[in-house]
């Protein structure tokens, strides 16, 4: 295979390689979450799931142009059930509980705390849960799944000092008088178990990083729970001296 000499390649071609190279993720180790993904994590926990009861379902939920052209007759359609179970079963098996789930959430911003020097984050002090519909709802599939998360305290405010802090709020202020609370994140996941109900599940955050803007290029903070005690943090200075 002929190489090309490294400095050869434009500067910028080289620098968007880079780029690409650190901020690839080993798909064996990255699951997109959707409804999809959750089902086979479903099928995986559930040691009772039954994969015939449910192949009608799984063929509307995710294989529709051929439960549209076989639904009609029963003996092609017949075929395309045992086809179906045999691919859930697959899915099932190859679905890896240690793979990370990747959450985007827009959340939002409390009034600030002085005696800690953070902004909680609302939606991370209450009950709240993240789902995910399914595309067709047919027969016994459920119509969503939700994902709970157990260790919510990792990532329950953004640390900021009160000079930023005010900065901050400062900049989001609308002649109006109106303050724009809210920031975007990125949640990283782990599946943990299924809740009393199988259409919810326990999930572990493993990895967090919430920014300043929609473009997700300011990060405000970031935290890894492999070492609560040392978690990374950044802030996006506001104010000058």
């Amino acid at each position: 295979m002929h190489m090309i000499p490294t400095q050869l390649i434009p500067r910028s071609i080289r620098l968007a390689l880079v780029i690409a190279a650190l901020t690839s993720v080993d798909p064996l180790q990255a699951e997109e979450f959707s409804y999809r993904n959750l089902t086979s994590a479903r099928m995986k926990l559930d040691k009772h799931f039954d994969f015939e009861a449910n192949a009608d379902s799984y063929m509307q939920a995710f294989r529709y142009d051929i439960y549209k052209a076989y639904r009609n007759d029963e003996f092609q359609f017949r075929r395309k059930l045992s086809e179906t179970v045999g691919m859930m079963k697959e899915a099932a098996e190859q679905f890896s509980l240690d793979a990370e789930m990747t959450l985007n959430v827009r959340l939002t911003l409390g009034n600030y705390n002085f005696a800690k020097q953070d902004f909680p984050i609302i939606e991370m002090n209450g009950s709240n849960y993240w789902y995910k519909n399914c595309p067709y709802h047919r027969g016994n599939l459920p119509s969503s799944y939700s994902v709970h998360l157990t260790n919510k305290t990792l990532i329950r405010s953004i640390p900021m000092s009160e000079r930023n802090a005010e900065a901050f709020i400062a900049a989001r202020k609308t002649s109006y008088g109106s303050v724009n609370r809210s920031i975007e994140g990125v949640i990283r996941f782990k599946i943990l178990k299924l809740r009393g109900e199988k259409n919810e599940f326990d999930v572990e955050v493993q990895s967090a990083r919430f920014f300043a803007d929609e473009a997700r290029t300011r990060v405000l903070h970031s935290v890894v729970k492999k070492d609560e005690s040392k978690a990374k943090k950044s802030e996006v200075v506001f104010a000058q001296d």
